[in-house]
């Protein structure tokens, strides 16, 4: 499935988590699941702030122009 406008990292952070399912031992899946969710948090929050720092800049354009 091709979710437009997705960056090709993206695309990657969300086929990772099916790497590790069809792992034996539960300790390393579950390890695997909770560095993927510590990414996607990181992720996350960077996409915020970036969302942030545009949203700072179209309001100080607004107000100029």
């Amino acid at each position: 499935m091709e979710i437009p406008g997705l960056k090709q990292e993206h695309k990657i952070l969300i086929k990772e988590p099916g790497t590790f399912l069809g792992s034996f031992e539960k300790d390393i899946s579950d390890r695997a699941m909770e560095m993927y969710l510590n990414k996607m948090d990181l992720e996350i929050e960077k996409l915020r702030a970036e969302l942030a720092s545009k949203v700072k800049v179209g309001s100080a354009v607004d107000l100029t122009g």
